[in-house]
């Protein structure tokens, strides 16, 4: 099994192996040096009905002063994520979609931005 993270911490969004994602390893992978996460959340991608694939985030991200943050169709999350399929039983899988589609739809800002700007939606710049 794959998966891709998106790191807003390092710039960049990666495919990573792991033969499985347990909770454990969701922690430590969207842990970050400004934020040990305790606590997930899943977001779809409601804009393509095709895709069934997941993003876990940190569910506290906001409740920090300054955390990583990305955007994704325009909706910001703040910390790591990682990209994990589902199949029609709910069990984690490899994405269906490739990792280009996520490239071309998320938004990394540079550096930590303070969460109280986060009613100010900070500017994100294109993956290249």
């Amino acid at each position: 099994m794959y998966a891709y993270i998106i790191q807003p911490d390092c710039m960049s969004i990666a495919q990573l192996t792991t033969g499985s994602m347990d909770l454990n390893k969701l922690y430590k992978l969207l842990s970050t040096d400004v934020k040990e996460v305790r606590t997930i959340d899943a977001v779809r991608d409601y804009s393509n009905p095709d895709n069934t694939d997941l993003i876990y985030i940190d569910d506290e991200g906001l409740l920090i002063d300054e955390n990583y943050a990305f955007s994704f169709n325009d909706n910001a999350y703040f910390g790591r994520g990682i990209v994990i399929g589902t199949d029609d039983k709910g069990n984690n899988t490899s994405p269906i979609m490739p990792i280009e589609y996520y490239m071309k739809s998320i938004r990394l800002p540079k550096g930590v931005i303070k969460t109280e700007d986060f009613y100010h939606p900070p500017v994100f710049v294109p993956m290249d």
